[in-house]
Formats: C-alpha cells, sequence, structure tokens
C-alpha cells in the first residue's frame, strides 16, 4: 500500500494533466511559437514552455514538457492551463498569483493556483513550482537587439 499524497488532491490532478504536454502544433496563420527554457541546477528539474501567439498577441496555445519532479510539472500544468487566451503582457502579472500561492501561503481559494499552497512549508520545494515562471519569462522576453554595425 502507498503512502497518501501530502498534497491536496487538486495539486496531484495537475500532476497527473497530460493534456498539455509535448510540442504544440505549427503555428497556423499569423501565429508564431516562442520557447523558453529553464532548469534547476539543484536538483536537476528542467521544463520548457512553448507558447504559441496570435497576431494581437494573445496566446493560443501554451504546452509545455520536461524532466521534472511531480511539483514541477503540476505548476507547468496549471500554467499553461491560465496562460492560454490571455494577453502575452497580462500572463506575467497573473502567474504572480502563483509565486504568491507559494511564498505567502495564501491566494483566493477559487484560483486555480490555490492548491499551490500546501508548498508553503517547504522552502526546498518552491523553486519546484515556480520553475516554470523562469521558462514563461525567458519564452516572453524580447529578442537581444542585433549589435550594431561595426560593433566589436
Amino acid at each position: 500500500m502507498s503512502a497518501p499524497s501530502p498534497y491536496p488532491p487538486e495539486l496531484v490532478r495537475w500532476a497527473r494533466d497530460v493534456s498539455r504536454r509535448g510540442p504544440p502544433g505549427g503555428p497556423v496563420g499569423g501565429a508564431r511559437v516562442l520557447a523558453g527554457f529553464a532548469r534547476n541546477r539543484s536538483c536537476g528539474d528542467a521544463l520548457e514552455v512553448r507558447l504559441t501567439l496570435d497576431g494581437d498577441d494573445r496566446i493560443v496555445s501554451a504546452r509545455h514538457d520536461g524532466e521534472a519532479c511531480a511539483l514541477a510539472l503540476a505548476a507547468s500544468a496549471a500554467v499553461c492551463a491560465v496562460a492560454e487566451g490571455m494577453a502575452s503582457d497580462a500572463v506575467v502579472a497573473r502567474l504572480a498569483t502563483l509565486s504568491a500561492a507559494v511564498g505567502h501561503g495564501h491566494v483566493d481559494p477559487a484560483d486555480p493556483f490555490a492548491p499551490f499552497v500546501a508548498v508553503h512549508p517547504l522552502p526546498a520545494r518552491h523553486r519546484c513550482v515556480t520553475l516554470i515562471l523562469e521558462a514563461v519569462l525567458a519564452a516572453l522576453a524580447p529578442a537581444s537587439p542585433p549589435p550594431a554595425a561595426g560593433a566589436p
């Protein structure tokens, strides 16, 4: 018999959710795909997120993949579900709720990130949950400008 999970059922459900796992389909029409990657060097978790944006910079598809623990994969599934349909510039502010759930231990119980409050008393696991935020920020970061002509 296995030990019961220390996490709420909603968090376990996110960990098992594979509906947004794997690569996205190709961009359609004026859509573009942005990718971001993050690694937790202390444990080896690695996550990639691919955001498909339409011509209005609205996220029409959010996919994640990687080799990571159940908490990191649960957070990735939740973030991708929440991000779909949002304007890209609104996503970062919205994802601050996940960081608050973990770091401060409180969030509106109706929020999809509420199950992650269970991780608050486990500081060693906070980065597992917030790793996907790094990947999303990397995907949404503006590309570095090309070097000026004649620059060293």
